[in-house]
């Protein structure tokens, strides 16, 4: 794919909001609260906003959003919403929710 000035000046300005439903500490949410947090930073350092919502402190904020397995990530931008579920050991199927490749 060429990227011209005017893409990269788009995908600069792309924020993408993440909502991160974990269940307390237990195992996968942990890891998949590590290895978002580390996707984030190294693909998308400046474009994005974390929010970990523990559904034991915050069941309020689950229900809303339907949440009914943790880990479960949700990604919006300006565009697109996804929903994943999951550790995301697999970082390929979080970078193409993004639109990011790896490469």
């Amino acid at each position: 794919m060429l990227v011209n000035n005017t893409d990269k000046n788009q995908l600069k300005n792309k924020i993408y909001k993440l909502l991160l439903f974990i269940a307390g500490g237990e195992p996968n949410s942990m890891i998949a609260s590590k290895n978002i947090t580390k996707i984030c930073k190294t693909y998308i350092p400046d474009n994005y906003e974390l929010e970990v919502v523990d559904i034991f402190k915050n069941l309020k904020k689950a229900i809303e959003y339907d949440i009914l397995i943790t880990p479960t990530l949700i990604i919006s931008d300006s565009k697109n919403k996804s929903v994943l579920v999951g550790n995301f050991y697999n970082y390929e199927k979080l970078l193409k929710a993004i639109d990011v490749s790896s490469d």
